[in-house]
């Protein structure tokens, strides 16, 4: 019998939670879709039997294409260059691996950024493509720590946010100055700001009733994230002369879509900030049968104790 899992679709949500079609003839075991910088196309990790690869499809429509072709056991987490000409991904074991880039149109071969000692879970990239930022999931520091690096320029990785405590889902503002992130410092997971370049200076608590999965709108103005109950949250923000939260309000309830784990992000913002590209179940696909969360033990671990 067909495993429920595989039966996913990508899907348009609307502030309001209204859903829109994307293509409901394209399934499968889909995660982490990431729309390119100017939201043509999306690229999106694909699980098929033990193998997962990067495709790559046109928002408007078209064929699918398989970007890594080049199997190095699992390629998953993709990201866009800002200038849509590449993609970078984890490939090696499970949910993690080194990081690796490709070009969209397939000429070339995979280039290796970056060879980690320790083992990464996440990647994304400041706006001007000069530096990645990653995000380790075991560390004799904490669990999980924030690193940055130039690839090409840096030989290793430098500590950008590191602690004791949890760091998940660090993600960049589009005009580079600001990272927000997730830790569970108090005990309980929150959304945090903090200046990229200096980091340990200053940070602001986004959320105060638990967050994680944080996204940036394209302009700027506005932190989406989840909340402990699923709900997707607007923080709308101001950053002169100092960041403040002007307000925060639900758009709607996310329960119903999959949500692949607690540090994966498994949605994306359109280009004009009105829609979110999420991943949904399959008409006649029971939602009980498909909840998947990868590397549920190492997760288990860090969750704090009452």
């Amino acid at each position: 019998m067909e495993d429920a899992s595989t039966r996913r679709e990508l899907t348009w949500v609307s502030r309001t939670g209204a859903r829109l079609p994307f293509d409901s003839t394209w399934k499968g075991e889909f995660s982490n879709p990431t729309l390119s910088a100017d939201g043509s196309r999306v690229a999106v990790s694909i699980r098929e039997g033990s193998e997962s690869n990067i495709w790559i499809r046109p928002v408007a429509g078209g064929l699918p294409t398989k970007l890594t072709t080049q199997q190095r056991q699992n390629s998953v987490e993709p990201a866009w260059s800002p200038d849509g000409r590449w993609v970078s991904y984890l490939s090696g074991m499970a949910s993690t691996g080194d990081v690796w880039r490709q070009r969209i149109d397939g000429s070339g071969t995979a280039e290796r950024l970056l060879r980690s000692q320790r083992p990464l879970s996440e990647q994304v990239w400041s706006p001007l493509g000069n530096a990645l930022i990653v995000r380790t999931t075991t560390g004799s520091a904490g669990v999980g720590d924030i690193l940055l690096i130039h690839p090409g320029v840096d030989s290793a990785p430098t500590p950008l946010v590191t602690s004791p405590h949890s760091e998940y889902s660090p993600v960049v503002s589009p005009d580079g100055k600001w990272l927000a992130y997730v830790s569970n410092e108090t005990g309980r997971y929150e959304v945090y700001v903090t200046p990229l370049a200096s980091p340990n200076v200053a940070k602001w608590a986004i959320s105060t009733t638990g967050g994680s999965s944080p996204r940036w709108s394209h302009r700027g103005n506005e932190l989406f994230y989840f909340d402990l109950q699923s709900n997707l949250v607007a923080a709308s923000l101001t950053t002169v002369p100092v960041l403040t939260v002007q307000s925060t309000r639900v758009l709607f309830n996310a329960s119903d879509f999959v949500q692949t784990s607690i540090s994966r992000r498994n949605y994306d913002v359109a280009a004009d900030d009105q829609r979110f590209l999420m991943v949904q179940r399959a008409e006649g696909a029971k939602r009980g049968q498909v909840v998947v969360v990868e590397h549920w033990a190492e997760e288990i671990r860090r969750r704090p104790r009452n």
